[in-house]
């Protein structure tokens, strides 16, 4: 479902901006193994605040976006 105003779409039960559910779909289809930061075409200073911003409003539900280390660091959706 898409808001006709703004744009925002639906996932998860929450709200997300079209940059936001860019961002979010990336990590949710990249599964267990995540997404590294290179893959997303923002700084690595506003992905962080994006994925800060979605984990907030991710409190309510049973998923949270958590970084991997490792060689590349990536981030993956988890289940708590």
């Amino acid at each position: 479902m898409m808001c006709p105003n703004c744009g925002a779409e639906e996932r998860l039960g929450i709200w997300l901006t079209p940059k936001k559910v860019a961002i979010f779909d990336k990590i949710k289809r990249s599964g267990n193994e995540g997404v590294p930061y290179s893959a997303f075409d923002c700084s690595r200073d506003s992905l962080k605040m994006h994925i800060f911003q979605i984990n907030i409003m991710l409190e309510e539900t049973d998923y949270v976006i958590r970084g991997k280390r490792g060689p590349i660091s990536c981030y993956r959706l988890v289940k708590r």
